[in-house]
């Protein structure tokens, strides 16, 4: 029953995720189909390169980027036409890593970017360029001379345009519409779910690791937006976002690494622990050298890719041991399991997904399947939108368990604090609820009822005809004083009322009333009651000790009347 109720979970987790992946790639399809062809006085330049490095001829590039050695030289040439009904004509492509210099056909420098950054031994960040191509330089070749800054710098031709510059700039957001919208989901989610641990921390403190995947979230948002030069426009720094951009890769299986260890008995984290602050340990390293600039950043792009890579399939292979060992755990930890399951699920699919997207960047291959090859970290986006689906799914199923254990728990209660026989609250719960009340001097009254002649009703008729006797009061006393604070039965033939209701003349005749009703029933009983204002300090306990004076005071009275011997 249980293995089903876990197999029909993971096939729900399953099926959500599918549906968050047909419903990716369809809006990734219709913004990519809806700004593919590219709008009047827009040129798509991308196979108009002609490049060579020293002792080469001239050769068109390949659609993948081409990946230099620190200090290698590249040209590039390029034949600029002129479009008619444009006076701001502009190329706009991307470097990585490289500082160039762009020259007429006469030699004549028209834009430099990096030379100085180059020579001051400064990290060159990757940049989008649009550069206004000059009168003089039209229906001429233009040249362009670069320098590779760090080892896998890179010169990318599959994503050139050359047109007005406005139109340039727009066609340019509106391909990168989709990896801002997805960017700005993921980071707005993660925030709210660190907002929501900390301001409610009574049912999110109850979930495995929120914060942290609050966090993971924010940070795949954040490197969505680094990674398709989006953050830039934000900060107007391209050195800034660069930085974030590493940050951010780095970080992220750190993220994932304590994902997976908020799910986990605190016997099974030592090496995951020791692992995780290995990482941080690497990660403020890199930092140091930064600063230090001993070596830039984006320098150890490979290195750090290589460290994740291996990570990766570590990962892998100790969440399949983890969903291996939560077979066992089964019980009372069903939901709980399931949610943790769920969430397994999620990081999976991340960790699988990020792979694919690694793999791509490493060597330099374009979304060639894809129609919009402009957006970069596809693949990294995906598992962010899954794993939230797959999070929400974590989180319904912890409901469902935690609703459970509040019922569970809640018949435990009523179990221990409610008279079996009666219904009525037992002795237990009314001392503890006149102990409670007492510390916050709660005003009330407080009757004393105590049953005459039960113990001649047992010993003549039997139990069972005491029982009668005792739920024939209970049915009086709560058709009569139901709505009140508190009833209770405080043991064999003594029942006790609780009423915040101070008007004493008006309890009087009620019970009164009730106590005519009983004679006709055949029901024969004492009572007293006491004001809580009465006894030194308004403690509940002396006043229901008063009341309980006052109730024999009356029960002498009726043994006095009926010539019977006290039982």
């Amino acid at each position: 029953m249980e293995s089903a109720k876990i197999k029909a979970a993971f096939n729900l987790s399953m099926q959500v995720s599918l549906a968050i992946t047909f419903g990716f790639i369809l809006t990734y399809l219709y913004l990519s189909i809806s700004f593919t062809r590219l709008p009047d006085g827009i040129l798509d330049v991308s196979g108009s390169w002609l490049t060579r490095t020293e002792g080469e001829t001239f050769v068109r590039p390949s659609t993948r980027d081409r990946f230099l050695r620190k200090g290698e030289e590249v040209e590039v040439r390029f034949f600029a036409p002129t479009l008619y009904g444009s006076m701001n004509e502009s190329l706009c492509f991307v470097s990585q890593g490289t500082a160039f210099v762009m020259y007429d056909w006469l030699g004549r420098e028209v834009y430099s970017y990096g030379m100085d950054l180059l020579e001051e031994h400064k990290m060159i960040p990757r940049k989008v360029h649009f550069i206004r191509i000059p009168e003089r330089a039209k229906q001429h070749s233009l040249c362009l001379q670069f320098v590779a800054a760090q080892n896998g710098a890179r010169v990318r031709f599959r994503s050139a345009y050359y047109g007005d510059v406005e139109k340039l700039e727009t066609i340019y957001f509106k391909r990168k519409s989709f990896a801002l919208l997805c960017g700005l989901f993921l980071m707005g989610f993660g925030f709210l779910l660190i907002m929501l641990r900390f301001f409610f921390k009574g049912w999110f403190s109850k979930l495995y690791g929120t914060f942290f995947q609050g966090m993971l979230l924010f940070d795949i948002g954040l490197y969505t937006l680094c990674y398709n030069d989006l953050f830039s426009l934000f900060v107007r720094n391209e050195r800034i976002s660069t930085f974030v951009e590493y940050l951010s890769f780095m970080f992220l299986p750190i993220l994932i690494h304590q994902c997976i260890m908020r799910n986990q008995d605190r016997r099974r984290k030592r090496l995951p622990y020791f692992i995780c602050q290995l990482m941080l340990g690497m990660v403020g390293i890199v930092i140091l050298l930064h600063f230090l600039k001993v070596v830039h950043i984006n320098e150890l792009g490979p290195v750090i890719q290589a460290v994740l890579f291996i990570w990766a399939f570590y990962a892998l292979g100790w969440l399949t041991l983890t969903i291996r060992r939560d077979l066992e755990r089964m019980g009372a930890e069903l939901y709980a399991n399931i949610s943790r399951r769920c969430i397994y699920f999620g990081l999976y699919s991340m960790i699988l997904l990020s792979l694919c997207d690694f793999f791509l960047s490493a060597t330099g291959q374009s979304y060639g399947i894809f129609i919009n090859q402009d957006t970069r970290g596809l693949f990294i986006m995906l598992g962010g939108c899954i794993l939230i689906g797959d999070m929400l799914l974590s989180y319904f199923f912890h409901t469902v368990g935690s609703m459970q254990e509040e019922e569970v728990r809640e018949r435990l209660e009523g179990l221990a604090y409610t008279d079996e026989l009666t219904g009525l609250s037992n002795r237990a719960h009314c001392d503890q609820f006149m102990a409670e009340n007492s510390v916050k001097h709660l005003k009330c009254v407080i009757v004393s009822f105590d049953l005459d002649g039960l113990k001649k009703i047992n010993d003549i008729e039997g139990h069972q005809a005491g029982d009668a006797y005792l739920t024939g009061f209970t049915a009086l006393l709560t058709e009569n004083f139901g709505r009140e604070t508190l009833l209770g039965r405080m043991g064999g033939d003594e029942f006790i009322m609780i009423t915040t209701d101070l008007d004493v003349l008006k309890l009087d005749n009620r019970l009164y009333k009730m106590y005519l009703m009983a004679k006709d029933d055949q029901i024969r009983f004492s009572y007293g009651y006491a004001v809580s204002d009465e006894v030194p300090g308004g403690s509940l306990q002396t006043a229901y000790m008063l009341a309980d004076q006052r109730m024999y005071r009356m029960k002498d009275q009726h043994y006095e009347e009926s010539g019977e011997e006290k039982s």
